[in-house]
């Protein structure tokens, strides 16, 4: 049994992204991982006779440490395009694990529904209506990505995505409504947006998705619902074999099935 999860066309481009690399520099990050433990074990070595044991910890300790943000680093400078694929990825990531605390409030969630051009992130339906939601991630602040406009592009995605949403519930379910539309944006600075709605669209950060969601007024019934969601899997999943997009299963994952067909 497969099931939908966030992130997954991103997981996919991040991990060919990642191979890519491996495949140009991997040989480079070899020996100079193979370096920095000869460097760290002459540096434990020479610490043993100065500090005995509490050396050899502390310099495998620092090592480690050291390693780890180099690795992270050099991988930021080598290739930024997927850096920001797992910046997103998490971003996403982090909105499921919102909308999955809404699930006894009567929410469901559709992940990842693919387009030819584009997707849309997460539609949520429950009690409150359908919301259309637009995941985004970065490390600038909010004002300065409103000045640049910024959030304006990430509204119109959203709008876009909302349109798709609305004609693939009609034809899916029979029943029409009209999505609102939100932007999540998880961001460092979590400061409040100047507005939290512009344009027909709400603008949240992240932590505040839960409670947003949850105050909205009922607007449909248990059934509707039901019926909206279910039109919506069945959507992703015809959209999801034209892309070839595969949601693997829970054991798959764990062993790491992760890739399209």
């Amino acid at each position: 049994m497969t099931s939908r999860r966030a992130g997954q066309r991103l997981r996919i481009e991040a991990k060919r992204r990642r191979n890519e690399l491996l495949r140009l520099v991997g040989w480079k990050l070899a020996l100079g991982t193979i370096g920095w433990i000869a460097g760290v074990a002459v540096i434990a070595a020479f610490l043993y006779i100065i500090a005995g044991r509490d050396g050899v910890f502390l310099a495998i300790g620092i090592g480690l440490g050291a390693y780890t943000i180099f690795a992270l680093t050099t991988f930021q400078l080598l290739d930024p395009v997927g850096a920001r694929l797992y910046r997103g990825l998490a971003g996403e990531t982090n909105t499921a694990r919102e909308l999955r605390r809404l699930r006894p409030a009567g929410w469901t969630v559709v992940h990842n529904l693919h387009f030819k051009a584009g997707d849309v992130d997460h539609v949520a339906v429950g009690p409150g209506g359908v919301v259309v939601i637009e995941t985004k991630s970065s490390h600038s602040e909010w004002h300065f990505l409103e000045r640049r406009g910024v959030v304006d592009k990430w509204a119109d995605q959203a709008k876009m995505g909302a349109l798709r949403v609305r004609g693939i519930t009609k034809q899916y379910s029979g029943i029409s409504v009209d999505p609102i539309i939100v932007v999540v944006a998880w961001l460092h600075d979590q400061a409040r947006p100047s507005s939290q709605v512009a344009d027909d669209t709400v603008r949240l950060n992240g932590s505040e998705l839960h409670d947003y969601l949850a105050a909205l007024p009922q607007v449909l019934e248990p059934a509707d619902a039901a019926a909206i969601s279910h039109g919506l899997e069945q959507a992703g999943e015809q959209f999801d074999r034209a892309a070839g997009i595969r949601h693997p299963g829970r054991l798959r994952r764990i062993i790491g099935f992760e890739t399209a067909r």
